[in-house]
Formats: structure tokens, C-alpha cells, sequence
């Protein structure tokens, strides 16, 4: 008798959740619409915000898109890059030059 009796409540318990959960959901859909608008504002809030927070951080460079892919960044391994090969390709000009040289001199 205990057990159908504890049975039945946990059936009955899991419908009024099951009900409560329907009719939440139901109100929940009916009223989206209405604050659509809210969570927009809410959601653009929340970017702001973030913006607010990298602009006012010391320890972040914020650069463009354009000085980025052009290399201008500081801190940017790209510059470093660009300048080592630069000055490798310098220093063989260099070599070729003195190579050219030795061998019109017949060193």
C-alpha cells in the first residue's frame, strides 16, 4: 500500500511539473515578441561594454584591420619577419655584388 501510495505521488508530482513546464514554456513563446526589442538592447549593451572594457585596458593595442595586414602593429611578428627577410635579401645583393667584383678583379 506505502509503495503504490509513494508511486502515485511521483506520478502526480512529475505531471503537475511536466504541466507547470508546458504552460511556462506557452507563456515564455507568447511573450518573445514583446521583448525582442529588450534583449536586442540588452545583447548591445553587453558589446559596449566589452568595447568599453578592451579600450580602457593598458595592457591591449588596439590597431585597425588595415594597419594589421600591412604590418604597422607593434608587437607584430610580421614587421620582424618582413625586416629579416629584407635585410637577407640585402646581404645577398651584397654577396653578388662582391662576387661580380672579385671575379672582374681575377682575385
Amino acid at each position: 500500500y506505502e509503495m503504490q501510495k509513494s508511486a502515485n505521488a511521483k506520478m502526480e508530482a512529475s505531471a503537475k511539473i511536466c504541466e507547470g513546464k508546458l504552460a511556462m514554456a506557452t507563456v515564455e513563446g507568447e511573450a518573445s515578441e514583446a521583448f525582442a526589442a529588450r534583449r536586442q538592447q540588452d545583447e548591445e549593451l553587453a558589446r559596449l561594454m566589452i568595447l568599453e572594457f578592451l579600450g580602457t585596458n593598458p595592457n591591449m593595442k588596439l590597431v585597425s584591420s588595415l594597419e594589421n595586414n600591412t604590418g604597422l602593429a607593434p608587437g607584430n611578428s610580421l614587421v620582424s619577419q618582413i625586416a629579416q627577410q629584407g635585410m637577407e635579401a640585402l646581404r645577398m645583393k651584397l654577396a653578388e655584388a662582391t662576387s661580380i667584383s672579385a671575379t672582374r678583379l681575377d682575385m
